[in-house]
């Protein structure tokens, strides 16, 4: 009996040494997959990030082309209203002076006028 005992023991240690096998390969199979789902999961966030990240640097590009313009038309507005008025202004000083001139020397006229037919009729 002895006999038949170690080759139960031997068996008995097959099937140990197989179960054991199994749970290792088990576990092995268990920390590539979470390993697996993990980097699956960093690549997909990481992704998903960097398609935010474009996205807000598009729209960083889109507002500052935005404010850049508004600039720009308040630029030109600003420019166009005050050379309009200086333009104005100077064209208003230009024919004042020649348009008072013009007045003064007719009324010049007028009194040297009235001053010849003051003495002409004495």
């Amino acid at each position: 009996m002895k006999k038949g005992t170690k080759t139960t023991g031997q068996a008995a240690d097959n099937v140990n040494c197989a179960i054991e096998l199994s749970q290792e390969t088990a576990n092995a199979v268990l920390d590539g997959t979470v390993k697996t789902v993990e980097l699956a999961g960093n690549y997909f966030r990481d992704v998903i990030k960097v398609g935010l990240d474009v996205q807000e640097a598009g729209l960083n590009v889109a507002r500052s082309y935005f404010d850049g313009m508004a600039n720009i038309n308040r630029g030109w507005l600003s420019l166009f209203a005050g050379t309009g008025e200086k333009t104005i202004n100077t064209v208003g000083d230009t024919v004042k002076k020649p348009i008072n001139d013009a007045i003064a020397a007719g009324a010049e006229i007028v009194a040297n006028a009235s001053a010849q037919a003051r003495q002409a009729a004495k």
